[in-house]
């Protein structure tokens, strides 16, 4: 029996089949793949992306209008969803600030023999974890030693991910003055 073709497998992915959808998925997940790596030099995030392309794929198969185009609107998704993964991973590494570093180093209990004043900062830092309350420093700890996602932090702590996001941020700069007023600079 001879594959379907694009237009038959998109009818089928909209009733739902998924047999169809795997079709469609091994049909066209190598191209997307090559697609998305022709455009990024972030190639840890490739694989991600693909994923995250046939997921929205499956969920958005009611707005494709031409099924011919299936391709083309395949890889419309993957540009959109790399375009995204590369903003994400940016504002990841802005979010990486000294007293961040300083924290990460400190929560896993690491020592910079680089910095002469580093254990100044440590003895800084530490009398002002103490002033934060326990929730945060379980907040910081889940995020900068145990490396979750901002993502998995909001659901354990069950609050909207902007607003995790920004009391992390707030946080980090609270330590990041109270370390400066100590006279170790972050």
């Amino acid at each position: 029996m001879s594959e379907p073709d694009d237009i038959e497998l998109v009818e089928r992915i909209r009733q739902q089949d998924q047999e169809a959808f795997a079709i469609l998925v091994d049909r066209y997940q190598s191209y997307v793949r090559r697609f998305i790596a022709a455009r990024s030099s972030h190639f840890d995030i490739v694989e991600d992306v693909v994923q995250e392309c046939f997921i929205a794929a499956w969920e958005q198969i009611g707005k494709l209008r031409d099924p011919k185009l299936v391709s083309s609107w395949l890889c419309g998704i993957a540009k959109f969803k790399l375009l995204n993964a590369l903003r994400r991973l940016k504002n990841e590494q802005s979010r990486s600030e000294s007293i961040e570093n300083i924290l990460c180093d400190h929560l896993i209990q690491k020592t910079d023999e680089e910095d002469p004043n580093a254990d100044l900062k440590w003895q800084h830092l530490q009398s002002c974890m103490q002033a934060i309350s326990d929730r945060h420093k379980k907040i910081l700890h889940a995020r900068y030693a145990e490396g979750h996602s901002f993502k998995k932090l909001a659901q354990s702590f069950k609050k909207p991910l902007q607003a995790l996001s920004r009391e992390i941020q707030r946080l980090t700069l609270k330590l990041r003055d109270c370390v400066e007023s100590k006279g170790g600079a972050a």
